[in-house]
């Protein structure tokens, strides 16, 4: 895999049709494609960092995406792009990369203290999975070779 990727652990179920259902600590339902499923019980659950959108808190949200509130705690502008380290209520934090194409101008970034909806479609969710399970991956596609 390459670039980084953010996580979170869940168990999941089906939801029905093309989208799968994880369900974080928090109790927030998070939409993936069905396909990532593999029969466990609990999964760690990824997006990459430039496919997370920031939007104001109250926004209207698009109907169908994935969301996790949370604070900005660092942000860090760069010229083409600027980005955020999310506090999540959780504990956790989030890494956003985001486009200055929007927001061009320095003054329409978020501050740090901005309560924020991270959004993103659940199709660019994955299963992160576990470091054994890659290497018996491996090891069954060389099996094969």
């Amino acid at each position: 895999m390459t670039g980084r990727a953010e996580g979170a652990s869940g168990a999941h179920g089906v939801a029905g049709g093309e989208y799968g259902v994880a369900r974080i600590g928090d109790g927030t339902a998070l939409r993936l494609p069905v396909g990532q499923l593999d029969g466990a019980s609990e999964v760690q659950i990824g997006v990459r960092p430039e496919k997370i959108r920031l939007l104001d808190e109250g926004a209207e949200l698009g109907p169908g995406m994935n969301v996790l509130d949370g604070r900005i705690r660092d942000m860090s502008y760069t010229g083409a792009s600027t980005q955020y380290v999310v506090d999540r209520p959780d504990g956790g934090q989030v890494t956003v990369y985001e486009q200055n194409l929007a927001r061009a101008a320095q003054d329409s970034l978020h501050r740090p203290g901005e309560q924020v909806h991270m959004v993103w479609s659940p199709d660019d969710t994955f299963i992160v999975r576990p470091s054994s399970d890659r290497d018996q991956d491996a090891e069954r596609h060389q099996d094969k070779a």
